[in-house]
C-alpha cells in the first residue's frame, strides 16, 4: 500500500535549480533504458556541471585526462540524487547505465546519434579501496551533450526537489515535459503520436519492447495513468491528457498544463534509495527494472515489512516450500501482512499440505475477484489474451517454468488479473 501523500508547493527561487536545454527534453532514446534512477543521476550530473562552470575544477589528482572531468564530491552527488552516502555501488551501476544509452537528435540539417555520458571516473587520493581521505566522481560528457549542458540555447528551469522527490522515469520524464511547456499562454504540449510519448516516457526505444508494450491501451493504463497522478500529485504543476482518435483507434496525445498556485513552505526531503533493498528483491526473483518500481512507489517501510515477511515464510522448514517467492512478496506488500510482529508471525502457523504456497490467504472477498477478474479475461479476443499472459510472466518470473494449465499457476495468475485489471 503506497502512503503517497499530496505535497505542498515549493517556491523555485528557495530551492536548488538547473537548465536543462529544451533539446534534451524529449529526447529519443535508440539504445539502453533511461531509468528512473538514471534520469536522476544524469539531472544531478548536469545541475553540478552548470555550478562548476567548466571541466577540470578540482581534480583531486593530476593527470592527461583530469582536465575533462567535471569533478564533484560523492556525498554531494549522493546527497542530491538522494542515495544512501555510502552507497557507491548504486552510484557505480546507475553510471554505467547512462554510459549504455545512446539517444538521436535531428534537425532539417543533421542527425547525431551520442551517448549521455563519455566517462565516469570515482578517485580517492588517499587510496581507492582505503579508509579515510575523500572520494570524487568525475564524469565527461560527450561533445554534443556538453555544449547541450553548458551552452542551452533555449532551456526550461528545473528545480531539484521535484527532480528527487518524484518516484518514477517516466513521471520524470512527463515533469519536464510539463515545465518546458508552461510558459504557453495556450497550456498546450505540441500534438504527437502516441508511440512517440510512450518511446520518451519508458526511456527507451519502440523497436526493443515486447509486442505487449506496443499497445496503447498497455502503455495508457501501466504508465501514462501513473505518471500523470504522479505529477499531479507532488509537483508544483497539474496535466491533462487529451486524445485525438482516427474511430476507436487513439493516434495522437497531447497534454494541458495548469499551474498550482506557490507557497512558500518548508518540505521534508524524500527518502534515500537504499540498494540493498534493491538486493533483497532481486533476491527474490523480482527484475531489477520492477525492483525499483516496487521501491519507488511504495512507503520503505512497508517493502521491508513484506520482505522480511516473504523471507521468513520462505525459510520455515515447517512449510511447504515456496516456490513463487515473488508472487507471495507482492500479496504481501499488497496486504501489508508485514506490517507487525503479529503478521510476522503468521507464516509459521500450521496450513494444510495442499495449501499452494504462492495463495496463502483464504479471504472469500480475493476468490470472488479472482473469479471475476477470470471471466473477463475469458471475453477477450485470444490477442489479447495472450498480451496479458505475456505481461504475467515478465512481472512473476518466477512462474515462467511452471505449467500454464496447473491449479497453481491458474490461481496466482487469476491474483494477478484482479490486482491489475
Amino acid at each position: 500500500m503506497s502512503t503517497r501523500k499530496r505535497l505542498p508547493v515549493v517556491v523555485e527561487q528557495t530551492a536548488d535549480s538547473f537548465k536543462k536545454t529544451n533539446e534534451a527534453i524529449g529526447l529519443r532514446v535508440s539504445k539502453g533504458h533511461l531509468t528512473f534512477m538514471s534520469r536522476k543521476l544524469f539531472n544531478v550530473m548536469v545541475l553540478h556541471a552548470q555550478r562548476l562552470g567548466a571541466p577540470g575544477i578540482n581534480a583531486p589528482i593530476e593527470t592527461a585526462t583530469s582536465h575533462k572531468y567535471f569533478w564533484v564530491p560523492v556525498p554531494e552527488i549522493s546527497r542530491d540524487a538522494h542515495y544512501n552516502s555510502n552507497d557507491t555501488k548504486l552510484l557505480k551501476e546507475v553510471a554505467e547505465e547512462l554510459q549504455d544509452i545512446r539517444i538521436i537528435s535531428e534537425t532539417d540539417r543533421e542527425w547525431t546519434s551520442e551517448r549521455l555520458i563519455a566517462s565516469v571516473k570515482l578517485v580517492n587520493p588517499a587510496g581507492l579501496h582505503k579508509r579515510g581521505g575523500k572520494l570524487w566522481m568525475g564524469y565527461e560528457f560527450p561533445a554534443e551533450v556538453l555544449n547541450l549542458v553548458m551552452n542551452p540555447k533555449t532551456y526550461t528551469t528545473l528545480t531539484l526537489y521535484y527532480m528527487t522527490v518524484l518516484r518514477t522515469g517516466a513521471g520524470l520524464a512527463l515533469y519536464e515535459v510539463a515545465r518546458s511547456n508552461s510558459w504557453k499562454t495556450s497550456g498546450l504540449t505540441e500534438r504527437r503520436p502516441w508511440e512517440e510519448w510512450r518511446d520518451y516516457l519508458e526511456g527507451q526505444a519502440g523497436d526493443d519492447m515486447p509486442d505487449w508494450r506496443k499497445q496503447y491501451k498497455f502503455f495508457k493504463d501501466r504508465v501514462l495513468k501513473k505518471a500523470l497522478i504522479e505529477v499531479n500529485t507532488l509537483t508544483d504543476t497539474e496535466m491533462e491528457l487529451i486524445e485525438f482518435k482516427e474511430g476507436k483507434r487513439v493516434i495522437d496525445l497531447q497534454f494541458r498544463i495548469i499551474k498550482k498556485p506557490q507557497a512558500n513552505l518548508d518540505l521534508s526531503p524524500p527518502p534515500l534509495i537504499d540498494s540493498q533493498i534493491l538486493d533483497q528483491l532481486m533476491a527474490l526473483g523480482i527484475a531489477k527494472q520492477e525492483a525499483e518500481s516496487i521501491y519507488s512507489t511504495n512507503a520503505e517501510g512497508d517493502v521491508r515489512d513484506a520482505i522480511a515477511y516473504t523471507v521468513a515464510r520462505r525459510d520455515d522448514p515447517k512449510q511447504p516450500e515456496l516456490k513463487t517467492p515473488a508472487a507471495y512478496f507482492k500479496e504481501a506488500l499488497k496486504g501489508r501482512w508485514g506490517a507487525s510482529k503479529r503478521a510476522l508471525r503468521a507464516p509459521k502457523a500450521a496450513k494444510p499440505a495442499h495449501t499452494p504456497p504462492s495463495a496463502p490467504e483464504t479471504d472469500p472477498g480475493l476468490e470472488r475477484l479472482r473469479k471475476e477478474a477470470l471471466t473477463r479475461f475469458d471475453a477477450l479476443p485470444s490477442a489479447d489474451q495472450d498480451a496479458l499472459v505475456s505481461q504475467f510472466l515478465l512481472d512473476t518470473p518466477a512462474l515462467s517454468r511452471m505449467k500454464t494449465g496447473t491449479v497453481a499457476f491458474k490461481k496466482a495468475f487469476a491474483g494477478w488479473l484482479s490486482r491489475n485489471s
